[in-house]
This record gives structure tokens, sequence and C-alpha cells, in this order.
């Protein structure tokens, strides 16, 4: 019995595979996992998926891998939203009788998925890879954007 092979030879476009800074000028590392009849590339600006793809399905190109399109495009397009997804009214919470003041980077008025510097926007780490998966890490100062208790461990993985 003849199988297909998993994926085609051209997944990916060699253009698609060149990266190499940051909106913020850090370098931006693509990492692809692969199982399960599963293809995937992520990126660790934002911890974001850029591409999924399934054997044997044609895949058009969206182009949302190319940092200079992070910026063009959602910036929230695929990444990590955090520490607080959604939005804050205002930027502002009261907790425990205690006020908090966010980055208002959603028109000036709220908080949106953390703010201007939010988990989404910030280059990660490569704390582990293997094949068919990739962990990446955050380390937030605290009180980052308003948000307190950050000095915790952050990590995303993709399997």
């Amino acid at each position: 019995m003849h199988s297909a092979p998993l994926f085609r030879e051209n997944c990916f476009q060699p253009d698609d595979l060149v990266f190499s800074h940051s909106p913020e000028n850090q370098n931006v590392r693509p990492i692809e996992i692969a199982g399960g009849g599963l293809q995937a590339r992520v990126l660790s600006h934002g911890a974001a998926l850029r591409d999924l793809r399934l054997e044997a399905i044609h895949h058009p190109r969206s182009g949302l891998y190319r940092p200079a399109r992070l910026s063009e495009s959602s910036a929230h397009h695929g990444a990590i939203a955090g520490p607080v997804i959604n939005r804050i009214a205002e930027g502002t919470a009261v907790i425990d009788g205690t006020t908090y003041r966010f980055d208002r980077n959603d028109h000036g008025r709220q908080t949106l998925h953390g703010g201007s510097a939010g988990f989404g926007t910030l280059n990660w780490q490569i704390a582990d890879a293997a094949p068919d998966s990739v962990t990446l890490s955050l380390h937030m100062p605290d009180g980052h954007m308003g948000f307190r208790d950050l000095s915790r461990p952050i990590a995303a993985t993709a399997r």
C-alpha cells in the first residue's frame, strides 16, 4: 500500500522562513513542530501560532508569519493574550479597595489583552523544543503594565 507523504516538501515557502527582528528589533525565532498528521509553526514573538497545516490539504499562504506584517495585521492574531484576556474598562480596576491603573492601549480608553506590552507583543524564550512540541517562557517584572504578581513563571507549550 502506497501512502502519501505527510506534508508537501515545500509546505512553507522559502521567504516564509526569513525572520530577523520583531518590531522591537529583537530576534524572532520560528519553530516548526509536527505530529499526528499536523504541522505547525510557532513564533517566539508573542508565542504565536502562525500556521497550522493538516496533511494532504492545500493551504494558501496568509503572510502572517513575516515580522513586518506582525504590526500591520492584528497584533493579537494567534498570539498568547495576557496577562489578562479581553478589555479592562477605562484601564482601571478596584480590587479589595485598592485602585489599580493599567496601560490604556485600546484607543487610549481601555486595556486590551494586557496593554501595549502584553504577552502577545513580547519575544518569548524557547525553554524546550522537540520534533513534536515546543515550550516557550516569559519572565515579567512585578508591576509590568500595572499588573501585580507577574514574577511567577509564565510558559506556553504547543504539541
